[in-house]
């Protein structure tokens, strides 16, 4: 009798080594559930892309203490962003006046107007929607106002076609706002992030 109990777990013994000589690692999971973690990246935390600006009537990018606006699809906004397992953050993005590549000519930037860098934010996978948070480093519009570190929020739906929201305020509140419309795409993985849209 002892010596079939000695061979059951000398068995099990095995069968527990094997199991984890053959274990396939899954992605970690953060904390507190949510998306995997690939590349110490929340998969899902990450997002990029582009739209031109809206330009109806009462619309376009606006100077709020100014009460003017500016107009015109070449305006676009640009963005690139991912944020990590810590909240680490990294990406960038930019609203630029840029003339389309045409006839063999490069693509044309002919003005820039906020440049800056992404501090923190979500993407949202399961509503299919964006809010991400960032600082300028560059400002130009607006009566020429070109001091840093005014408060940046882009956010939308990750979809084409949908407006891109952008808007910068500082202590005194609202300093400029726009309506993009292009695509966003949510949860890029492991694709690179571009961390130099804000460099001229």
């Amino acid at each position: 009798m002892n010596k079939i109990r000695l061979n059951t777990s000398i068995t099990a013994v095995v069968l527990c080594l094997l199991a984890l000589l053959v274990h396939e690692p899954k992605a970690q999971q953060p904390a507190g559930g949510g998306a995997p973690i690939q590349g110490n990246y929340l998969v899902d935390n990450s997002a990029a892309g582009e739209g031109g600006l809206i330009s109806s009537y009462g619309e376009g990018l606006s100077c709020n203490r100014q009460k003017w606006y500016l107009q015109g699809e070449n305006i676009k906004v640009r963005l690139s962003f991912r944020q990590n397992s810590t909240n680490d953050t990294i990406g960038s993005w930019t609203v630029r006046s840029i003339f389309p590549a045409w006839q063999g000519r490069p693509e044309t930037i002919v003005a820039y107007l906020f440049d800056g860098r992404f501090t923190g934010g979500n993407v949202n996978l399961s509503t299919g929607s964006f809010d991400l948070h960032g600082t300028t480093n560059y400002s130009a519009l607006c009566n020429q106002d070109r001091s840093i570190n005014k408060q940046v929020r882009i956010w939308g739906n990750c979809l084409s076609g949908d407006p891109i929201n952008f808007e910068v305020s500082d202590r005194d509140g609202t300093f400029a706002h726009g309506k993009f419309q292009g695509r966003v795409t949510c949860g890029i993985g492991q694709q690179p992030v571009n961390t130099t849209l804000d460099r001229h």
